[in-house]
C-alpha cells in the first residue's frame, strides 16, 4: 500500500501516508483488549486460526481494488534505467536508512515489556495492557498531524523533534516517572504521540530523492521497511538479553524511586537501550540536515543565472 502512494499523491502525500500508519494504530487499540480474554477462552492455536481468518475476510476484498496509476513501461532506455539507480549514491537515502535502523531497534522494545514492567510494579497483566492501548490511540490523531506537517515543513527538522523527543520521553518518563502506574500511562500516552508517528515521516524522505518517479520512490520505501524490519526482529533478543545486564547502583537502589530500580534494576539496561538509540537517531538527523542543506546550495549555485 505504501508503495502506491507517491503514484496516487502528490501535494498530500504526507497526509495520506499519516492515514496509512494511523490506521496501523487502530490494531495496536484493539488487540490489547480483544486478545486476552480470546486467549483465555479459546487459547493460543485457535486464537491465532482465528485471528488469520479475520485477516483474510478483511484483506482479501480490499485487494481487489489496490492497483498501481501508472502502467508499467514496456521497455526503458538505458539512460533513464541509469537515473533510476542514482537514488544509491544519495547520501540522504543512507542517512536515513541508519535512522530508520535505530528507529526499528527501539520502537517496539516498550510496546514488548511495559505489560512486564507493569506486573513488575504489582500491577495487572491487563493494567499493563491499557498502556499500550493509551499509546496506540494517542498514536491515532498524532501520525495523522505529523503526516500533514510533513507536506509542510523541513522533513529534516521534525525528524529530529521526534527522535529527540521519543529519547527524552524514554529517559525521563519511563526510567524516572514510571516507578508508578501513573507515571507509566504518562509515558504511553508521549510514547505514541513522538515515537508512533515516526512512519508517517517517510514520504517526506522519499519525495526528495525520487524526483517523483514512483519506482524509484517504491523500491525507497521498501529498502524502509527492510531496514526498520531489521531492528524490529534484532530488538526482542537484544532486549531480552539487556535484562540480565544489572548495575549494582540501580540494584540496590529504593525499587519504588524510578523506573530504572524497579525489580531490582531489571529494566535498567533495556530503557537506556531504547533511550540511546532514540538519540543517536537524533544526532544522526543532524548529519542528514546537514547534507540535505549543502545539496540544496549546490543546486542553487549550479542553476544558470
Amino acid at each position: 500500500m505504501l508503495s502506491y502512494i507517491s503514484e496516487w499523491f502528490v501535494c498530500r502525500r504526507g497526509l495520506a501516508c499519516g492515514i496509512v500508519n494511523a490506521a496501523d494504530s487502530v490494531g495496536g487499540v484493539l488487540f490489547p483488549v480483544v486478545f486476552p480474554p480470546l486467549i483465555a477462552r479459546c487459547g493460543i492455536k485457535n486464537t491465532t486460526r482465528i485471528y488469520a481468518a479475520a485477516l483474510a475476510v478483511c484483506l482479501l476484498p480490499c485487494a481487489l481494488f489496490m492497483h498501481p496509476r501508472l502502467p508499467e513501461p514496456r521497455w526503458r532506455a538505458p539512460a533513464q534505467t541509469a537515473i533510476k539507480r542514482s537514488w544509491i549514491r544519495d547520501r540522504r537515502f543512507w542517512v536515513f536508512i541508519v535512522i530508520n535502523t535505530l528507529q526499528g531497534f527501539a520502537h517496539y522494545i516498550p510496546l514488548i515489556w511495559l505489560p512486564t514492567f507493569a506486573v513488575s510494579l504489582g500491577r495487572s497483566t491487563s493494567q499493563g495492557s491499557l498502556a499500550l492501548t493509551l499509546s496506540n490511540t494517542a498514536a491515532l490523531p498524532a501520525a495523522f498531524v505529523m503526516g500533514w506537517l510533513s507536506d509542510r515543513m523541513d522533513i529534516w527538522a521534525l525528524a529530529f523533534c521526534v527522535s529527540l523527543l521519543s529519547a527524552l520521553a524514554t529517559f525521563t518518563l519511563w526510567g524516572v516517572a514510571a516507578a508508578s502506574y501513573a507515571g507509566i500511562l504518562a509515558f504511553g500516552v508521549v510514547y505514541g504521540v513522538t515515537a508512533g508517528t515516526w512512519s508517517s515521516l517517510w514520504s517526506g524522505f522519499v519525495r526528495p530523492i525520487a524526483k517523483g518517479d514512483p519506482a524509484v520512490a517504491a523500491t525507497i520505501i521498501n529498502c524502509m521497511m527492510l531496514s526498520r524490519g531489521i531492528g524490529n526482529i534484532l530488538s526482542t533478543p537484544i532486549s531480552t538479553a539487556l535484562q540480565s545486564v544489572k548495575n549494582d547502583f540501580f540494584r540496590t537502589a529504593n525499587a519504588h524511586a524510578a523506573g530504572l530500580t524497579v525489580d531490582g534494576g531489571r529494566f535498567s539496561a533495556v530503557i537506556l537501550f531504547t533511550g540511546g538509540c532514540f538519540a543517536a537517531g537524533a544526532i544522526v538527523t543532524v548529519v542528514g540536515w546537514v547534507f540535505s542543506g549543502r545539496r540544496c546550495q549546490s543546486t542553487v549555485d549550479e542553476s544558470p543565472q
